[in-house]
């Protein structure tokens, strides 16, 4: 039976190893669960899914805040010098 990176892992640390990962495309992440399991790491976890696609998003939407906010107190800065707004 071949031996597993994750028990070569154990065996010089000493301590159980679990694997984690994921795949954007459902086959390919039917085949990495396929694969651990071959290779004798049955409780490898593969998930489907595109977090750094996620993170991406979530970076552009505090961003385009960020930019708004920036506006807002552009703005607020420019009333506030032409004494649009006084402030008491």
């Amino acid at each position: 039976m071949m031996r597993s990176r994750s028990d070569a892992v154990h065996d010089e640390a000493g301590t159980p190893v679990t694997l984690y990962g994921q795949e954007k495309d459902a086959a390919t992440s039917g085949l990495a669960r396929m694969n651990m399991i071959l290779h004798n790491n049955p409780t490898a976890m593969v998930e489907h899914r595109a977090i750094l696609s996620e993170m991406d998003a979530e970076i552009a939407a505090v961003e385009a805040k960020l930019v708004k906010a920036g506006q807002l107190k552009q703005g607020m800065m420019q009333e506030l010098m032409t004494g649009g707004i006084r402030l008491a």
